[in-house]
């Protein structure tokens, strides 16, 4: 969600999985000019791993290499250098997803209780995850091809019916959501002095009527 606002460093960590990939987002992170975000992996003693909180580093890396965890970086800052500001950290997942899973004791003993509906939640769990993997190197292609068109928009000289269409639309919909916006602004305004009003008169305040804000 966080990379969809286009200026927020993101990045998804796990130390014992790559120590390199933690230091190097740390650092772009620090270095990077506006808001940044890091996600980082962290097992703890409520995820009962098997062997204790002495394998948390192998823990890290075994989520990462079943694909239960991700890393990757999003740096906005890149754009500027004519670079993919995406990149997939994480390789594609070879290790038996369930089996990682059925390893902390949170999981193993669902798996007791209820072996079945345990079954039935891992599995949608692992093709969750697969699924996830997917969309993460979609993305990758994605940020590639968006500097592609954005490149050729901008060399272009914007009088064809497609790029002028595309502009009215951008135009009409900026519109449409700024309007919205102050509409917001007028009604909590207004919702705000209703209160304000009532508390300096001195009013029941079961008289107070409040717009509704979708």
């Amino acid at each position: 969600m966080a990379m969809s606002y286009g200026y927020v460093y993101v990045a998804q960590i796990a130390m014992g999985a790559d120590m390199n990939q933690t230091l190097k987002a740390i650092k772009e992170a620090e270095a990077y000019n506006g808001p940044s975000l890091i996600i980082g992996y962290a097992p703890c003693e409520m995820h009962a791993i098997k062997g204790g909180m002495v394998n948390c580093q192998k823990e890290m890396k075994k989520a990462v290499d079943c694909g239960y965890w991700n890393m990757f970086r999003f740096n906005p800052a890149l754009k500027a250098e004519g670079k993919n500001p995406f990149s997939l950290d994480s390789k594609e997942p070879t290790a038996d997803y369930q089996a990682f899973i059925m390893g902390e004791a949170r999981y193993a003993r669902l798996a007791q209780a209820f072996p079945e509906r345990a079954k039935e939640l891992f599995e949608k769990a692992e093709a969750a995850a697969k699924a996830k993997y997917d969309r993460l190197k979609k993305l990758v292609d994605f940020f590639v091809q968006l500097d592609k068109e954005v490149f050729s928009i901008n060399d272009s000289s914007r009088t064809t019916n497609s790029s002028y269409h595309c502009t009215i639309c951008t135009c009409r919909d900026s519109a449409r959501l700024l309007r919205s916006l102050r509409l917001r602004f007028l009604l909590c305004r207004r919702y705000w002095r209703k209160i304000y009003f009532h508390l300096t008169q001195w009013r029941d305040p079961s008289t107070l009527t409040i717009p509704f804000i979708n």
